[in-house]
């Protein structure tokens, strides 16, 4: 079952009065393109729900929109957003991918309390602060990087349960703010190629999603690993790779990726 929700600037709910308390068969959501506000709690335990498109028009995610989401996989954080609500993806413990859009600047509290199915993360250059038990129990995390050249503040218990030992690349310029910081200072941290920081505009065709470069118009793409190699050059209107961050150089211009 397929829903699309119009509401603009839409109050918020509760847990108790989702307007989709008696829909238990949903397996797509999307958002029109006026949608400013996704509600709290608006897909609240929607057990089925496996896919999310959010568009750019949205601007805040509402404390725990998808709470209990259990069989969402993957999220795209579109670049107007600015704001992830506390508990917005609350023990959805399927999801092993989240891309964060380039406007988010706070993660809120239990943002992604026990996503325990979640292995990358990438936190945009815009974030400031982490809260407290933001990926509380992410045990699957193997590697995350962080573009803020300001480590971002972190609340108690962000990353309880991760492994300190997993590789976190920042940028290069910041690698010894980040060593003094508290809490980024115990992980693996790894200064990333001074490439994987330019961020001019990028084809509004090229996507990643769904664990491939989607390329339709095939126009000349490049990508290249966090170690500054080619691993693709070519015009396929697809690409795989395997799981990680990656450089994609289009049009003269470069972005970070997650397949």
């Amino acid at each position: 079952m397929q829903v699309t929700w119009n509401a603009i600037n839409c109050a918020d709910f509760s847990y108790s009065n989702s307007p989709f308390d008696n829909s238990p068969n949903i397996t797509t959501f999307t958002f029109g393109d006026q949608v400013e506000h996704i509600p709290a709690y608006l897909c609240y335990g929607m057990d089925k729900l496996t896919q999310v498109t959010i568009p750019e028009s949205v601007t805040s995610i509402g404390n725990y929109a998808f709470q209990h989401c259990s069989a969402l996989t993957q999220v795209t954080i579109g670049n107007s957003v600015t704001n992830i609500g506390e508990g917005a993806f609350y023990d959805c413990s399927a999801l092993t991918q989240v891309t964060i859009g380039n406007g988010v600047t706070s993660i809120g509290d239990l943002a992604f309390y026990n996503c325990s199915a979640l292995t990358q993360v990438t936190i945009p250059n815009s974030v400031t602060s982490i809260g407290h038990y933001a990926f509380y129990g992410c045990s699957a995390l193997a590697e995350m990087t962080v573009l803020a050249t300001v480590p971002p503040t972190v609340g108690g218990d962000a990353f309880y349960n991760v492994s300190r030992s997993i590789p976190v690349y920042v940028p290069a310029e910041a690698l010894e703010d980040y060593q003094a910081a508290a809490v980024w200072k115990e992980f693996n941290l790894q200064a990333m190629p001074a490439n994987a920081l330019q961020t001019p505009s990028m084809p509004e065709s090229i996507r990643v999603y769904g664990g491939l470069l989607h390329n339709p118009q095939q126009l000349p793409v490049s990508l290249y690993d966090m170690q500054g190699r080619m691993v693709y050059s070519g015009t396929a209107a697809t690409v795989s790779q395997p799981a990680g961050v990656y450089v994609v150089r289009c049009a003269g211009a470069s972005s970070k990726v997650l397949f």
